[in-house]
């Protein structure tokens, strides 16, 4: 405002000219970024009492999301996503785009940092996913928006996020079990047979596991003497069965055979030896020693996070594995010995398996890159990881602060509209004038 330009009635009472300043955060706006989310469910039908497991993939948050925490004005980064479970609904048709979820039945609520990555639902206690009735269920994402990006709520509409449980039948069912083993493993390495059990199950019956082998390739399926046999896992409802883990030290075709047995120990089911699906092919270790890695994705500050060695390979007698951490402040993966946040025990790795670090509560929020490294018996290094190699990554968010209450600067001239507008004209209660 020039006041040479003001009409002269008015200029005594305009001590100077006058401009707004840069940045005023009423003067501010804020074009909000958009999220997007990809998502599928592992599987459609799931049993009464069962478990259904998620994936959700979502990008679109600014990289440097969840580390404004306001100013007084502009509102702090919202914490968290919610993935809701809705249902049971009668029928899917309900599913559309515009249904009104305010007042629809809440299977599960489970909750994500704020930050664009791949997170997995259900596959822990804490986040299960078990329907207790018959219906449909859809998984909705929501977010609530805030000064920096857009709210966002995923379609009950997407035929991915959903499954269904059937009602359970008035008529008894033949109880039929179906497998499928680990097809290939190296030896040394973990490998296991799973069964789905259908039908109506009885009371008190189990399901056991053994396996036989390892056979040479080629011969006959023998099935005499098993090298495993797992525990008896009570089988209550019809589902997918785990045996348990198993590994040899041999090569060769191991051989499984699933028996559900009725509470007297009759046999309600069996598998035949050499059936297909129910064979492990076990080859000898590579001579080429290999380390694939994979670290815990994220959690909130004094949440625990560690990382994980797969090793493969002929390991030398005395060889042993460490593992550290290296929080980020930029973009760039540089992991120097200033960022250095963790150092590991140095972890004995006496033939191929995995191999996990120590549990580690990093003290401050940000971006944590992992590198393993392994030291031959002499300590020289045989491998050594990468710096922000892929699932090295960790991010670790801040514990949300309340968002505190917008202050209003005190200076003498405000633009724009709204409420807080000054109720007088400059100089305190001076007439408009079509100059000003």
């Amino acid at each position: 405002m020039h006041r040479a330009t003001q009409p002269a009635d008015v200029r005594d009472y305009l001590a100077a000219d006058w401009s707004d300043q840069y940045g005023v955060p009423v003067e501010t706006s804020s074009v909000r970024w958009p999220l997007t989310t990809t998502s599928l469910m592992r599987e459609y039908n799931v049993h009464d009492g069962g478990r259904a497991f998620d994936t959700v993939t979502v990008t679109g948050f600014p990289a440097n999301y969840g580390d404004f925490a306001g100013d007084g004005y502009w509102q702090a980064d919202a914490p968290e996503l919610t993935h809701t479970v809705y249902g049971p609904f009668t029928d899917d048709a309900v599913l559309t785009d515009t249904l009104d979820l305010s007042g629809a039945p809440v299977l599960a609520t489970i909750t994500t940092p704020a930050r664009n990555g791949v997170y997995r639902l259900g596959y822990t206690d804490a986040d299960r996913i078990t329907p207790t009735e018959p219906g449909y269920y859809v998984l909705v994402t929501t977010f609530p928006g805030d000064d920096r990006v857009q709210p966002y709520r995923s379609s009950p509409a997407d035929v991915l996020e959903r499954f269904f449980v059937p009602p359970t039948p008035e008529t008894p069912l033949p109880v039929t079990v179906i497998a499928q083993a680990t097809p290939a493993a190296l030896t040394g390495q973990p490998f296991a047979d799973t069964a789905l059990v259908q039908g109506t199950i009885p009371g008190g019956a189990t399901l056991v596991f053994r396996a036989y082998g390892p056979e040479p390739a080629d011969t006959t399926p023998v099935c005499e003497t098993p090298f495993y046999e797992s525990d008896p896992t009570p089988v209550t409802q019809a589902g997918v069965y785990s045996s348990g883990q198993t590994r040899t030290g041999q090569a060769g075709t191991v051989y499984w055979i699933e028996t559900l047995y009725g509470e007297d120990g009759t046999v309600l089911a069996q598998g035949a030896c050499g059936a297909p699906g129910e064979t492990t092919v076990v080859t000898e270790q590579p001579t080429a020693l290999t380390l694939t890695t994979v670290a815990t994705t994220a959690v909130t500050l004094g949440g625990p996070a560690h990382d994980t060695a797969t090793v493969t390979g002929t390991v030398p007698e005395g060889t042993t594995l460490e593992f550290e951490a290296y929080r980020q402040d930029g973009d760039t993966a540089t992991c120097t010995a200033d960022e250095l946040a963790f150092t590991s025990d140095a972890h004995s790795v006496t033939g191929p398996g995995e191999y996990t670090s120590e549990d580690v509560e990093f003290e401050k929020a940000g971006t944590y890159y992992w590198i393993e490294t392994l030291h031959g018996p002499d300590g020289t290094v045989i491998h050594r990881g990468l710096c922000g190699a892929p699932n090295e990554t960790t991010a670790v968010t801040a514990v949300p602060a309340p968002t505190p209450t917008p202050e209003l600067p005190s200076t003498l001239a405000f633009t724009g509209t709204g409420d807080w507008l000054l109720p007088f004209g400059i100089g305190g209660g001076i007439p408009s004038s079509p100059g000003c």
